[in-house]
Order: C-alpha cells, then structure tokens, then sequence
C-alpha cells in the first residue's frame, strides 16, 4: 500500500486527543506575533513505552511552546463525548464500563486488542472527534501567536495527522527497555506489549517516515543532549529562511546516520531527511 493510500484510510478513522498546555504561550509566541512568521508544527511520534512524554516535555521546555497530547483528548473524548459513548456502548455494552459507569480504558483495551474487528471499529469511532478537537487546538494556538506547536500522538502516521506538521520526531528504545517500562508503568505483560505493538506501523516505517530520531535507552541527560542538537539544527534552519521551515529535504545534514547518531534524519541517502513510499 502506498502511503497516500494509508492516509487516506487514516484521516477517515482518526480523532480525539488533549488540548495538552496550549496555555504556555511564551516569549516566543509573542514574538512570532509581532514579526507574522508561521508557527511550526512538530509532530511527536515514538514506540510504546518509549518515553516519548518524556521527550514532548524536554521539547517545550526547550521552546517554551504549546503542546497538543492525542492521548489526553483521547480520554476526554470517551469521557465526555456522548455521541462516542453511545457507539461504544452499542457495540460492546456494560463490558466496557468502571464501577461509576464510565468508559474504563483498560477494560476496553482488553476486548478491542484480542479481535483486530473490534479495534478497527473503536478507531471508526473515536478517531474522527479526536482529529477535529487536535485541530481546533493547533488552529486555536496558531491564532493566539504560537511560534512553536508539539503534535504528542502516538499514532501520528497512522492517522495521517503528519500531514500538519513540518518537522517529524520519533522516539526509539530496545524492546526490553520498553518492556521493562511497560510492565512497571503500566503493568503490561509482554504479550500485551506485543499486541499493542502489531497494532501500529512497524517502528521501522516509522522511522523511514520521520526527520529526526532520538534514541531514548539511555539517562535523561543523555535524551535531552539530543533533543537540544535538534532543536538548535530547527532553529538554525528557521533563521536561515526568514522564520519558515522549507520542505524537509532542504535540511541538508550531510553524512549516513550512524549507529551513535540519533540526531541526524532517519535512513536517508546522504543523511537528507527524505520520505520513503513502499510499493
């Protein structure tokens, strides 16, 4: 399937997510107001369990910028969106619900990861209103002047909202680390790490699809030494072009991404941030 197939199959079965801290809007936001320059849009994309909270967070420290969590309006919608909750209820009923009556996340996870059918459907129904609300919330920040918008969403590729971001960022770490943090984080088995994982895109994919990897297996230090090689190689480009942020493969990192370089675009010829499509 060529990729323009896969974001139209995902535009139609995405949305919902969190309105994240589109209250920061710092100095920069004000700045990006006075001079007219488009805020740039980071989409934010990782394993599970691979730590990306932790990078979206190091990112807007660093640029004192909005961030938008999928995952966060993803509870809001089934928390609050009736029209959701009464698809959700008519499809799988009371077995889906908390003790307060609620939807309960995990009791849902369980049935819709055993049946590939039921997750398809979940998808049918939240994704729409998680992408409106996503974009209401980049179009919002855009209005109040944000310089700088951070896209969080776990299945940024898969539902196409890559297609409003500028720059891609994606989260890496070895299996058993993510293992590990799944089982004391979330007290997930391997195998449920494993379903959840065939769920989505292959990693590899992934990173063929991103301009940017940071590898997050080692400390935090080391993670936001990273991130802040990044972000200055953004900013520096940014400058260079009058506050925009030309098409990707004008990037022009020289050099192969080696097994010790994180930093550079994901597994391009030359190193050039360069999408693939697979056949």
């Amino acid at each position: 399937m060529r990729r323009s197939d896969e974001k139209k199959r995902g535009r139609g079965d995405a949305e919902t997510r969190r309105r994240g801290d589109a209250r920061t809007q710092g100095r920069g936001e004000a700045e990006a107001a006075a001079s007219g320059t488009r805020a740039i849009v980071i989409g934010l994309s990782g394993a599970i369990a691979s730590g990306k909270t932790f990078v979206a967070e190091a990112i807007a420290q660093s640029l004192d910028c909005t961030v938008i969590s999928a995952d966060a309006i993803a509870h809001d919608v089934l928390a609050g969106d009736p029209h959701v909750r009464q698809e959700i209820m008519a499809r799988w009923g009371d077995s889906c619900l908390d003790e307060s009556g609620g939807i309960s996340r995990a009791k849902l996870a369980r049935i819709v990861f055993e049946r590939s059918d039921d997750l398809a459907e979940l998808n049918r129904i939240v994704h729409p209103a998680i992408l409106r609300l996503i974009e209401d919330e980049i179009d919002s920040a855009r209005r109040q002047g944000a310089a700088w918008i951070v896209l969080d969403a776990a299945l940024l590729f898969e539902t196409g909202l890559d297609a409003v971001c500028d720059i891609k960022i994606f989260v890496e770490s070895d299996w058993t680390i993510r293992a590990e943090r799944a089982r004391r984080d979330r007290g997930w088995s391997g195998d449920d790490l494993r379903r959840r994982d065939a769920a989505q895109l292959p990693v590899q994919r992934k990173i063929t699809f991103s301009d940017y990897i940071v590898n997050n297996n080692g400390t935090k230090d080391e993670t936001k030494r990273q991130i802040e090689t990044i972000i200055e190689r953004i900013k520096r480009h940014r400058r260079t072009n009058n506050g925009k942020h030309e098409n990707k493969q004008k990037l022009g990192l020289g050099g192969k991404r080696g097994a010790g370089d994180t930093t550079r675009p994901g597994n391009a010829p030359g190193g050039r941030a360069r999408r693939r499509h697979s056949g």
